[in-house]
């Protein structure tokens, strides 16, 4: 599970929540090096579907 994904925004870091067998579960904050425009593509699930929206 990935926390806070309105939140999504370039240099800031990702928490995520991973679960291991017998529901143990270990949560892990990590960087990424998206960008604005790559944070966009992925909020809308692909980059041409972005430039439709844009139309």
């Amino acid at each position: 599970m990935i926390f806070d994904l309105d939140a999504f925004a370039p240099a800031r870091p990702r928490t995520l929540e991973v679960e291991h067998l017998y529901a143990r579960t270990a949560t892990i904050v990590t960087n990424h090096a998206y960008s604005a425009q790559q944070i966009d593509w992925f909020r809308v699930g692909f980059a041409l579907n972005l430039v439709k929206q844009q139309q």
